[in-house]
């Protein structure tokens, strides 16, 4: 497998204003505080363009990043996950 971030285009700044972003999602208003931590994510493109965001809406949902990959399955117009 090769190492992928290290061909992108994704600069510091863009991985920062991505880290910023996704803590401005852990602390999305209305998001009761519990025994998982807040938490907000930001999933980039190869070339550093957000393709989705996600975040933990509290005990017994979605975890930020399982949020972030549906947002970008609906995103992606996707009908059909396959895995193993």
């Amino acid at each position: 497998m090769s190492d992928s971030v290290s061909n992108t285009a994704i600069t510091t700044s863009v991985l920062e204003r991505a880290m910023r972003r996704a803590l401005e999602l852990a602390a999305t208003p209305g998001v009761p505080h519990g025994p998982n931590p807040r938490v907000g994510c930001v999933l980039l493109a190869p070339d550093g363009s957000v393709i989705a965001e996600g975040f933990h809406r509290g005990a017994g949902t979605a975890h930020a990043e399982a949020a972030a990959l549906s947002s970008a399955y609906e995103l992606a117009g996707a009908d059909a996950a396959h895995r193993t």
